[in-house]
């Protein structure tokens, strides 16, 4: 599935709109948050938070991909990408960062 130039593959979770998940998501291969995850997110692949998704808690990953909203520090091994619209509220441990010119 391609969707706001996040990619998602046939391995991956999906948390879909309208969908809320209160506590951990641990996620073995990657993940794409279009709902609400109300607790911490950890992946051993990207997570994607879209457009309309909220991480209200911690992610840890290898890679982040953030156009929605995450209230939380978000730790990864290798990149974090705060595409346009992206907010983020809290503190980030990253080898690499990338910031668009229109992100928070």
């Amino acid at each position: 599935m391609k969707k706001n130039n996040n990619f998602v593959n046939g391995d991956s979770t999906v948390i879909g709109a309208g969908t809320v998940v209160e506590g951990t998501l641990k996620a073995a291969m990657s993940a794409r948050i279009d709902g609400t995850v109300n607790g911490d997110v950890t992946s051993e692949g990207t997570i994607v938070v879209a457009t309309d998704g909220v991480v209200n808690g911690n992610i840890t990953a290898v890679e982040v991909k953030i156009s929605g909203t995450v209230k939380g520090n978000v730790t990864t091994t290798g990149k974090i990408e705060l595409i346009s619209n992206g907010k983020l509220i809290g503190d980030i441990k990253t080898g690499s960062l990338s910031i668009a010119e229109t992100a928070v």
